[in-house]
């Protein structure tokens, strides 16, 4: 009986590692994102932001940030995992390239999102789907913590 119980535990141990190795396999392709925050007519804060999945970032800020210019760092792979699990759930085909500017006062934004399997671009301000927006202001407040150094 024990005996049993032990093969049971490694064929379902296995079948679980053997879809863990899957599943990572089919994400070792390429991704990127890059989220550009445009200024407006206030204090809105301008910034460019990218994101590759082997943790690399590159942020460069324009205005009304705590980071001016062009600074470079490493997230964990566990952050850069979760940013782009977020951006996986998606679903990119329901939204449009360009949405209609609703007032010219708030900032214009620019998302780009790049992997293995699609190429999508986004331009709008706050008449972006829900979604879209919640996006921009995760990005917003991780920033806010990154460490990252100054490269120009």
């Amino acid at each position: 009986m024990k005996n049993v119980l032990i093969l049971i535990l490694l064929i379902v141990y296995s079948c679980k590692t053997k879809e863990k190795i899957q599943e990572s396999q089919a994400d070792t392709g390429k991704k990127s994102v890059m989220l550009y925050k445009g200024a407006c007519y206030g204090t809105c804060s301008s910034y460019k932001f990218s994101l590759k999945n082997d943790c690399s970032f590159i942020y460069i800020g324009e205005a009304y940030v705590k980071k001016l210019g062009k600074h470079s760092g490493k997230l964990t792979e566990e952050e850069t995992a979760f940013i782009f699990k977020k951006l996986n759930k998606l679903d990119w085909n329901k939204y449009p390239e360009e949405y209609p500017i609703d007032n010219y006062d708030f900032p214009q934004f620019t998302l780009e999102y790049n992997s293995d399997k699609m190429s999508k671009k986004i331009q709008g301000n706050s008449n972006a789907a829900k979604e879209i927006l919640e996006f921009n202001a995760f990005i917003d407040s991780l920033l806010n913590d990154l460490k990252m150094e100054k490269t120009e």
